[in-house]
């Protein structure tokens, strides 16, 4: 569905031709058997968040509010920790053993909240998870990346970092869990 939005949002700007005429929406995400009414007053609201932020944004995961531009960053962040995983059964993502263990998402998520709520980056587990990316001869140039991503203080970029692992995290849960 994600993917699907910045699809439309990228066609609706070459049918219109125009960078004035812009879209807005708000994507939300629960479980299969969440009921659809309810779904569709949590994307209303997500909306009404995209809306309230300004033109041309798109609000994933309920509450995190992107203009298109930060949005199309948040889904190359994806691609770059897609590169550590593997595909399976088509599916789903699985961890590659030798590059990150799942624990880094979640560690990195929590580092990402906790520097979105405070503004405050805690060194100490900001190097631990430094620690956690194995660099190998094939992906120093993806290390280095996530490298970065950790390593900043900008408020933007741990936003970006914050929905990019999100993201992430639900990719590689399987079917139905």
């Amino acid at each position: 569905i994600i993917e699907s939005a910045f699809d439309i949002n990228r066609h609706f700007q070459r049918f219109t031709g125009n960078s004035f005429i812009t879209i807005s929406g708000g994507i939300a995400v629960n479980h299969e058997k969440y009921p659809v009414y309810q779904y569709a007053r949590d994307a209303n609201k997500a909306e009404d968040i995209a809306k309230s932020a300004g033109k041309d944004t798109i609000t994933f995961f309920n509450d995190l509010a992107f203009k298109w531009g930060d949005a199309e960053r948040v889904m190359e962040k994806v691609k770059l920790f897609l590169r550590f995983l593997n595909k399976r059964n088509g599916d789903h993502f699985e961890v590659d053993k030798e590059s990150l263990p799942k624990t880094f998402f979640y560690r990195l998520l929590a580092l990402s909240r906790r520097f979105n709520e405070e503004g405050v980056l805690v060194l100490p587990k900001a190097a631990y998870l430094l620690s956690r990316v194995k660099v190998n001869e094939i992906n120093i140039e993806d290390s280095l990346k996530i490298k970065e991503a950790i390593m900043n203080t900008n408020k933007i970029e741990w936003k970006i970092t914050e929905a990019a692992t999100l993201w992430t995290l639900m990719l590689m849960r399987k079917g139905g869990e």
